[in-house]
């Protein structure tokens, strides 16, 4: 590990600084880039989510003008098992800054697909990269790239310097956009007084405690495929089509289910711009309703 200059250390402070005022992930995509471009000068840098399984990316680059076009980034997903950064990462769990060159020379980097496919379009001869933590098979990365000359022991040494302070950065964004969901949510249940709450992120939380239990009970299992139960899963597919439907006038309707002397209402509460969406789950007992109905 090289070490670094007193000047290379008081930028690096600014830059935690700077990345710790992030609220929200958005915010920290747009951010890291920026920031990251001052101490380790590149053509590009990346922040880049990429969904194995689903075969998705997203990603926000510094300079904001770099675009890879879509069939691009679908290459990448493709030649994911080739590229030796992901692999590395995805064999190993070492999310430290790895080049591309730790691991090939160059020409076996020139000889392979992944350069003649989709780098040597980007004009990238040299890359280093850390990840984040994420759930697999998602890799979250930052990557930088140049045409010109490999990145340094010095670069190395700033990114794996900065990267436990990226991480917790990160968590906290996290953190603080998925409690500000919660919060949406619970202020827009307000008004169904006794219900009990589960907000649909990934996976579904409980807000109330033992929601999903209760929900469980009264509407079965979850599906080996996904966390409700295949009635609610699919009920809940209904209500998002009526709501992209500009053309239909339909209402979003209840769900209604229970047993013995009980009986259960579910209605969906649509997501919003600040949260997921949810599911408002009200239970009464039928002694008690007739009582309210006299």
């Amino acid at each position: 590990m090289a070490r670094l200059q007193n000047a290379d250390l008081a930028r690096a402070l600014r830059v935690v600084q700077t990345v710790a005022e992030a609220r929200d992930p958005d915010e920290f995509a747009r951010v890291v880039p920026r920031r990251l471009a001052e101490l380790v000068p590149s053509d590009v840098i990346v922040l880049n989510e990429v969904d194995l399984s689903e075969g998705r990316t997203m990603y926000v680059a510094e300079p904001e003008s770099f675009v890879v076009p879509p069939e691009l980034e679908q290459r990448l997903i493709e030649l994911s098992d080739e590229h030796p950064l992901i692999h590395y990462y995805m064999t190993t769990g070492d999310g430290s800054a790895k080049r591309i060159s730790d691991f090939w020379t160059q020409a076996e980097f020139h000889a392979s697909r992944i350069y003649k496919l989709l780098y040597q379009l980007l004009g990238v001869e040299y890359q280093i990269a850390l990840t984040l933590p994420a759930p697999r098979p998602i890799v979250v990365a930052i990557v930088a790239s140049r045409s010109d000359k490999d990145f340094s022991e010095r670069d190395r040494s700033v990114l794996n310097l900065l990267r436990p302070h990226l991480i917790q950065s990160w968590y906290n964004v996290r953190d603080q956009h998925h409690l500000r969901s919660l919060l949406s949510v619970a202020s827009a249940a307000t008004e169904d007084s006794g219900a009990e709450v589960v907000v649909l992120s990934d996976p579904p939380h409980e807000l109330t405690p033992g929601a999903l239990v209760s929900l469980y009970r009264h509407f079965g299992p979850p599906t080996p495929a996904g966390p409700l139960p295949a009635r609610v899963d699919r009920w809940i597919g209904a209500q998002r089509s009526r709501l992209a439907d500009s053309d239909s006038l339909e209402l979003l309707k209840p769900l209604r289910g229970g047993s013995g002397g009980q009986r259960v209402v579910l209605r969906y509460l649509p997501a919003q711009e600040d949260h997921p969406g949810a599911l408002l789950h009200s239970c009464i007992e039928i002694g008690q309703r007739l009582a309210q109905l006299h």
